[in-house]
């Protein structure tokens, strides 16, 4: 109804029309995080069957990619938390409330000091991909400057 400009939102964006152009901008990887007081041993997918995982709520895009590659491995997934900002998946990994599933680059920092740490197993998990979307003749000229300097996307 050409109320919004665009949008920016995660990979698979599931929407149709005349006009409307969906641009990739960026990949990141994702990654299965602990707190630094975590001391099971996991090394590979099958080692995660029923443990407790604090993942994004059941309609993120993220969430469902990466429970299609648990049942295509026959995991069995203890959602413990469910939520929906990376901030309470980060808050809820740093009380040891279980394994996070997070977009990489949001714990650099908690990494890098080592108050996480990153499980290594032996499966590819999915990619996180952030898309754009707009319909192109109704683009505004304050968005598509925006566009053009910030995101460099058109």
């Amino acid at each position: 109804h050409h109320k919004i400009d665009f949008i920016i939102d995660n990979y698979p964006i599931d929407i149709h029309g005349k006009n409307i152009v969906i641009k990739k901008l960026k990949t990141f990887d994702t990654a299965l995080i602990v707190n630094n007081g975590y001391n099971e041993k996991i090394k590979t997918i099958n080692d995660l069957n029923n443990k407790n995982f604090i993942l994004p709520l059941e309609r993120s895009s993220m969430r469902k990619n990466l429970e299609k590659v648990f049942y295509s491995n026959n995991i069995n997934v203890n959602v413990g938390l469910a939520v929906d900002t990376t901030d309470l998946i980060i808050s809820s990994i740093r009380k040891g409330f279980g394994i996070g599933y997070v977009v990489k680059e949001s714990v650099k920092k908690e990494l890098e000091n080592k108050e996480f740490k990153e499980l290594k197993i032996d499966c590819e998990l999915p990619k996180f991909e952030l898309e754009l979307v707009y319909i192109k003749d109704y683009l505004t000229y304050p968005a598509k400057e925006f566009l053009k300097k910030y995101i460099k996307a058109i």
